[in-house]
């Protein structure tokens, strides 16, 4: 959260925003990226992101054994979805394979990422016993054979076994060789770090154990690189050396998996993943909930995140309830170079959905928002003289200017991208197949929105490119409302718009 002078309430308001840097993302096609392998008992599990889903119509992946005499043969090339980002690939020897994962795109083959891991040994056949005869204890693991487990009753003292599980993640990591998962067993834990030394690219994996219900209520501090924590509750998640604490490390290679919790931030890390989930709700300057916004943050001088990718995820009901002290916003774009929001619902939000402003020290560049469904943001606080539901519109900044693509978005309010007026001239922006709406009809866009790129918007009331259309009238979306039901499915004659 940052406190900034509030601009006048109902304001116009999409604004977007990125400083000069490297190549427009916009002509990026569709390709794998950040491709993990974790091990498992004879198999290898491939997880990875996307750069853009341009042209994007799936995946294929393959594999070989790596023997000592050479590569052996490929696999048969399974091809997935465009909305898948993990195989299991099974029945493997406790040998190095090396897997690829390639794109398929509409106009051919893509770019393809590959690496290399072996798969764990699978479990010894068990010696059967006699029917009338006790059941000897379960053995205890110890670290690199087989799953940790860690409980809100154990301690750090044991083992991480199922029947002598540790208390803390943290020390479940300093146990864990990579590729290994760490399974929670269920109930309340407080809060965390995961910090240590590497360990190699293979992730070590936090996910709970079968039927297990956990929950983490104090704030997890990832300081460790390729970690990644899979469908629990949490209330923060924090990755990166947000203090600077000398001699803590910075991550690389987290990946935060269908989570639902209230805010995550991400500081001076690299290669970060948030995929599936929610975020909200939240609430500051008081409030019933406490919080912040999601936000990606450069803490550390000079070390900007990088690599970071916000896709499948929603993010809701982030409030203030004092909107001169705490300007705040569903996600928060400070810093960053190579930030991807992409396929991700943001509703409930006050002042912004999306806000990108150079920030707590860093400067966003290279940023990409594409295939995301952005309810009208609202203040439902009833603390600033509003009744609840009161419009703010949509926003994604007002400063910056350089390297922003904004593609096959479906907004359900007004889009301005220059509000203050304070931009001269835009490089490398682009706005493609969006719906949404003008700021209003006669918009000055050749004047106040010089040097952006339009092609085949919808908007409701006006249009700024040669390709885009004005409907003068409603937005095509299955269900207009904006609240969690929102549905911008697009229909009729828009049913097969371009994406991008």
């Amino acid at each position: 959260m940052q406190k900034r002078t509030l601009r006048a309430a109902g304001a116009a308001l999409l604004i977007l925003a990125v400083t000069a840097g490297a190549t427009n993302a916009a002509t990026q096609r569709g390709a794998p990226t950040n491709l993990r392998l974790t091990p498992g008992a004879e198999a290898i599990t491939a997880q990875w992101g996307i750069t853009s889903s341009k042209e994007l119509k799936g995946f294929k992946v393959r594999w070989r054994e790596l023997g000592s005499a050479g590569p052996g043969p490929w696999s048969t090339t399974v091809e997935v979805p465009r909305s898948t980002r993990q195989y299991v690939i099974h029945g493997l020897a406790q040998h190095p394979y090396e897997v690829t994962v390639r794109a398929k795109l509409a106009t051919g083959a893509g770019v393809s990422v590959a690496g290399s891991a072996t798969p764990l040994a699978g479990e010894a056949p068990k010696e059967e016993v006699p029917a009338e005869e006790p059941q000897p204890p379960k053995e205890e693991v110890p670290p690199g054979k087989g799953d940790l487990f860690v409980s809100p009753s154990g301690k750090d003292s044991a083992v991480c076994s199922e029947v002598a599980p540790c208390l803390s993640m943290g020390h479940a990591f300093e146990k864990a060789v990579a590729g290994q998962t760490v399974r929670m067993l269920s109930g309340s834990y407080g809060a965390q770090t995961i910090q240590g030394a590497e360990k190699g690219a293979a992730h070590v994996v936090f996910a709970p154990a079968s039927g297990a219900s956990v929950k983490v209520t104090g704030t997890i501090l990832v300081v460790g690189s390729h970690v990644s924590i899979s469908g629990i509750g949490v209330q923060d998640v924090t990755v990166g050396n947000y203090d600077q604490t000398p001699g803590r490390p910075n991550p690389s290679d987290v990946s935060l998996l269908n989570l639902t919790g209230r805010n995550f931030q991400i500081d001076s890390a690299k290669n970060v993943t948030v995929e599936g989930g929610s975020w909200g709700p939240a609430s500051a300057c008081g409030g019933p909930v406490g919080g912040n916004n999601n936000s990606i943050r450069e803490p550390i001088p000079g070390v900007a995140p990088e690599n970071i990718v916000i896709n499948n995820t929603v993010i809701h009901d982030v409030q203030s309830y004092n909107l001169i002290e705490c300007h705040i916003e569903g996600l928060a774009i400070f810093a960053g170079n190579h930030v991807t929001v992409s396929n991700s619902k943001f509703y409930g939000n006050s002042i912004y959905d999306v806000f990108i402003q150079a920030n707590s020290g860093g400067s966003p560049n290279n940023v990409t928002l594409r295939g995301n469904w952005m309810a009208d943001a609202v203040d439902n606080s009833a603390a600033n003289g509003h009744p609840v539901g009161y419009s703010n519109g949509i926003v994604f900044g007002s400063e910056i200017s350089s390297n922003l693509s904004v593609i096959a978005n479906h907004f359900n309010g007004v889009v301005n991208i220059n509000d203050d007026g304070s931009i001269s001239n835009y490089t490398g922006t682009s706005m493609q197949y969006n719906f949404g709406s003008m700021a209003y009809a006669g918009y000055p866009c050749g004047t106040a929105l010089k040097g952006v790129a339009w092609t085949s918007n919808v908007w409701s009331n006006d249009k700024c490119g040669s390709s885009d259309v004005n409907l003068a009238g409603t937005l095509p979306y299955l269900n207009h409302n904006n609240d969690n039901t929102l549905n911008y499915t697009l229909t009729g004659t828009y049913t097969n718009w371009p994406t991008g």
